[in-house]
């Protein structure tokens, strides 16, 4: 699966119009009033690196140098080391944490304490078969088969079909699934790609074939700018785009460009929900 990365998008802003009137009392909710929150954004196990040229900052990654250096990242305003557990050297400060804050398009601004990174979530099986289990389950595949590449041989050939849209293997300990998804009827199909793999199959439908895909990670990353890279990502039918921060404004972007759901984002920063 090929990836996809993104930068920040526009803030909302905040208006807020206060009638005074002639009495000690202010009024509770002034006529006219109209605030909006700006939206509150998090990020799990993020580096933050201080040195003496430029920081802290939030780093998108850290070059292995020593001491190392912060490569793609954003001013973070509201920084305190005191009480973390950072490493020094050499006049640079750096260290993983979990942070919430704000985001004005250019700098993250703290509204809590950053604290200790929390351990990476497990892993989602995202190849799993979308096909019910058959009745008696699915039978057991001769591990060599496997081996001998027999799967990747089935979704390469149905690759060349104009209605295809993605194909991947689900590898069990006892057995191995095939799933290759067309945008039509896969029924026709089958009798093809059995020619190649006698072993439990799973077709099924998607809703854009897999030139669409390539075609919307091709004009996301060229008509994006903040999108540092993108690939296809056979699982979701849609286009995975790393990004920077994760913003509404550039979710709703991408939706009315490439229609709802086509382009999926994983970022540095996301909204807290």
């Amino acid at each position: 699966m090929r990836r996809v990365f993104a930068h920040p998008g526009p803030l909302v802003a905040v208006s807020l119009f206060v009638l005074v009137g002639c009495g000690t009392e202010e009024p509770s909710a002034p006529l006219g009033a109209s605030v909006v929150e700006e939206p509150v954004y998090e990020g799990t196990a993020v580096g933050v690196l201080e040195s003496g040229d430029e920081g802290p900052r939030l780093c998108w990654a850290m070059m292995e140098s020593m001491p190392p250096q912060c490569a793609g990242g954003v001013e973070v305003v509201g920084w305190d080391w005191s009480g973390l557990d950072a490493e020094s050297q050499l006049g640079t400060t750096w260290g993983s944490y979990d942070v919430v804050g704000t985001w004005d398009g250019e700098r993250f601004t703290l509204t809590e304490p950053p604290t200790a990174p929390s351990p990476p979530p497990a892993p989602e099986d995202t190849f799993e078969a979308p096909c019910p289990e058959p009745e008696g389950g699915w039978e057991p595949v001769d591990r060599a088969l496997v081996e001998d590449g027999a799967a990747g041989e089935v979704i390469a050939d149905a690759s060349t079909i104009d209605t295809y849209a993605g194909g991947w293997v689900d590898e069990r300990a006892d057995t191995t699934i095939v799933t290759v998804t067309f945008t039509d009827d896969p029924a026709p199909y089958e009798e093809r790609l059995r020619e190649l793999w006698d072993g439990p199959l799973c077709l099924t439908t998607a809703e854009r074939n897999y030139a669409e895909l390539v075609a919307i990670q091709e004009d996301l990353v060229a008509e994006f700018p903040e999108v540092d890279s993108a690939g296809v990502d056979d699982t979701r039918n849609a286009v995975a785009a790393t990004v920077l921060v994760v913003t509404p404004a550039l979710e709703a972007a991408l939706a009315e460009r490439f229609g709802e759901g086509a382009v999926v984002l994983d970022g540095m920063l996301s909204p807290v929900e």
